[in-house]
């Protein structure tokens, strides 16, 4: 559970769907009753709901300021390849330079590329966000599952 929540913020780790493995996992040693199909069903919509919002905002956040599709491609390829060369801030770093020099190819100015590499940045934030909140409560509902199960008599 740790660990996605860790996901959540770092894009390279599915942090949502680590959460719900860690669930099943535990409700596979313990049995999936034990932890109740309502509960569980509850955690698979969580988890789909995280990730689609995540997508989404990624998305609009683009969008709303100009990207085009190549821009979001390059954003990818930039965090990939900016984690891998550069550690944490290259999470950061790579995306940046990637859509600005994508942008800038595609004939606009710095200031437009600037302007589509912000609004890139703040959806993929948001999405950061909301993923966290829901990792979370996730962890929360769980915990409390947990506590409720082995201090009921």
């Amino acid at each position: 559970m740790v660990v996605g929540l860790v996901g959540t913020i770092l894009p390279a780790l599915p942090g949502l769907i680590l959460m719900l493995a860690g669930i099943l996992i535990y409700g596979w040693h313990v049995g999936y009753s034990v932890l109740g199909y309502n509960f569980l069903l509850t955690m698979v919509l969580l988890t789909g709901v995280g990730t689609f919002i995540d997508i989404l905002g990624s998305i609009v956040g683009a969008k709303k300021y100009g990207a085009s599709k190549l821009s979001l491609f390059t954003m990818l390829v930039g965090l990939v390849f900016g984690f891998f060369s550069m550690g944490l801030a290259g999470i950061i770093i790579g995306p940046v330079i990637a859509v600005v020099f994508t942008e800038m190819f595609k004939g606009k100015t710095l200031n437009d590329a600037l302007k589509v590499t912000l609004g890139i940045a703040l959806g993929f934030l948001s999405g950061i966000a909301f993923r966290f909140f829901i990792g979370v409560a996730m962890i929360i509902s769980f915990a409390l599952k947990i506590i409720l199960i082995y201090f009921s008599v």
